[in-house]
């Protein structure tokens, strides 16, 4: 099978990216990280990219392969190649050490932010199979930065702590060993942590072993959202609010949450560019769902779930 490699190259921190082209002859049962290893063995020494297992463990081969995050040990160049040609850039969200080596200094600090370790409690405890059950798809984490490279909020806000750091989080939070779930439901509490989530589903996409950050992410917002204690701020009303207007009319009524949600001051602009541009949701407009009676009773059903023991 005739492939061409096109791969997004930088020989240093400072030096410009470019892109350079390898057509090569490989078997398409070959691995992405097989056929990198093709190029710096026969064709380019000067190739730089990590690897270690090749088995989809050690999780040293990410890169962005056709414009997706992702482990090269783990795509085949048959299902990746479209019309023999296979894009490889590094993974996003990071600085280019060279070619497709990242510096991972601010994925190791985003994580050491979240307290990933376990705080053991003073007197020893087991954990059952149902207990650890709750813990062992975030254990599974491998730690690769894929989640990391396609999180659209890393790319605009720096202080996020990440998809990889809070599925850690989820992990430690869980766990009956551990005794500082107070403070850390405290500290996750916050926007640079669950609240900064925009759920744009990309790491669970892009995750190569099933750890689905979004989904844990999604555990600590619910276990903050059902603490009593859990502080009210803007974020917890958004969530508190926007089911209880759905449960009433079936559907979101889009003006009225907006102005209960924040001062009408600040949402002005906005009404007025809506008006002008005749999108404004008019209040008396908003009808509520045929099917409103389904939902209020669906509502009320998992809020029963969640509630059970």
């Amino acid at each position: 099978m005739e492939v061409t490699f096109r791969i997004r190259r930088q020989s240093d921190r400072a030096a410009p990216p470019y892109c350079q082209t390898y057509q090569v002859d490989l078997d398409p049962r070959l691995t992405v990280l097989d056929g990198l290893h093709y190029l710096q063995w026969y064709v380019d020494g000067t190739l730089a990219f990590r690897r270690n297992c090749r088995n989809v463990i050690c999780g040293s081969c990410g890169m962005r392969i056709n414009h997706k995050a992702g482990l090269a040990c783990q795509v085949s160049l048959e299902k990746v190649a479209r019309q023999g040609v296979v894009e490889i850039a590094p993974l996003g969200n990071f600085p280019v050490i060279k070619d497709l080596i990242v510096d991972l200094t601010p994925f190791w600090q985003d994580l050491r932010r979240v307290d990933p370790c376990l705080a053991p409690l003073a007197q020893p405890s087991l954990q059952t199979p149902a207990q650890r059950a709750q813990v062992a798809t975030a254990a599974n984490c491998i730690l690769c930065g894929a989640c990391y490279s396609a999180c659209n909020v890393k790319e605009v806000n720096s202080h996020f702590v990440g998809p990889h750091a809070l599925a850690r989080a989820q992990r430690v939070l869980q766990d009956n060993r551990d005794s500082k779930t107070t403070a850390r439901l405290q500290q996750y509490h916050h926007q640079d942590f669950v609240w900064g989530c925009t759920r744009c589903w990309q790491c669970n996409e892009v995750c190569p072993v099933g750890v689905q950050p979004l989904d844990r992410i999604t555990e600590i917002k619910q276990t903050l959202l059902q603490d009593r204690n859990t502080k009210v701020t803007t974020a917890v009303r958004h969530r508190r609010l926007l089911l209880a207007l759905v449960k009433r009319s079936g559907w979101l009524d889009e003006a009225r949450f907006a102005l209960a949600l924040v001062n009408w001051w600040s949402v002005l602009p906005l009404g007025l560019r809506l008006l002008a541009v005749g999108k404004f949701p008019f209040p008396w407009h908003f009808q509520p769902s045929r099917g409103r009676t389904q939902v209020e009773e669906l509502v009320e059903l998992l809020s029963r779930r969640q509630q059970t023991p």
